[in-house]
């Protein structure tokens, strides 16, 4: 069947086609229940000028053909997995909207995750016994990981919440790595600090999280694991013996 456009919007929405008008009709129905807006309808089967459109949609969310009851040609299935398109067909209409549904679900996960990877993370660490590598310029020290992840870059403070360096690098099995997590044992470069003065064998050390990256974790912490929200919870502690209010406007 040729693809004709019956409408177009220009707004922001999902792209869906279906083989007859009654079939994109009950499509676009069940779309505007769930509150799904559509930017365009054609009948038909898929074409690579419909696949061209994507490639100007600007949200993600509706970056995304839905079609009903129609068909892919063979030709183009290695262009859709080349330029990574999301295409959603199925000759059960309700099962179309369930799989755009779980999409829209995964893509925000996604989106969390990368707001979560670079924003600093609840970590408690200490300074293991007996590995004090060098003592300043940076102090390279031998870590334990007790609770959380912690990168390089991410500012470190102390049990009163004092922040007192940055991590400057870490090594494990004497190989640059950018981050290490809950567990891990690693070699820490800190700058600014000396052994002996600021930091100690046997010290506690925590990432030193803002009162923004706070909230921030707040919001995403169905991502984290329960002891990340103890450490979470301790460094709140930690600051409201200073500002009372920290971390609650």
């Amino acid at each position: 069947v040729e693809s004709v456009i019956v409408d177009e919007s220009g707004e922001d929405g999902v792209i869906i086609k279906a083989d007859t008008i009654g079939g994109l009709e009950a499509l676009r129905h069940l779309l505007q229940g769930k509150n799904i807006p559509v930017s365009s309808s054609s009948l038909g089967d898929l074409t690579k000028n419909d696949l061209s459109r994507l490639d100007s949609v600007p949200d993600e969310r509706y970056a995304v053909i839905l079609g009903f009851n129609v068909k892919i040609a063979p030709e183009l299935q290695d262009f859709i997995k080349t330029k990574g398109f999301a295409i959603i067909t199925n000759t059960i209409i309700y099962q179309i909207i369930e799989e755009y549904e779980k999409y829209g679900q995964s893509l925000q996960q996604k989106g969390e995750l990368r707001e979560l990877a670079a924003i600093v993370r609840p970590c408690k660490f200490s300074i293991l016994k007996g590995y004090i590598f060098r003592q300043n310029n940076p102090a390279v020290v031998g870590v334990e990981i007790e609770i959380g992840k912690i990168k390089t870059g991410d500012p470190i403070m102390n049990t009163e919440g004092k922040r007192i360096t940055f991590v400057k690098s870490l090594q494990e099995n004497q190989e640059a790595v950018t981050e290490a997590s809950q567990g891990k044992q690693v070699a820490l470069a800190m700058d600014s600090v000396t052994v002996g003065r600021q930091i100690n064998e046997g010290d506690y050390l925590y990432t030193d999280i803002s009162e923004e990256n706070f909230k921030k974790l707040k919001e995403l912490k169905k991502h984290l694991s329960a002891r990340e929200i103890e450490v979470l919870k301790e460094v709140a502690e930690i600051k409201r013996r200073e500002s009372p209010l920290w971390g609650m406007g």
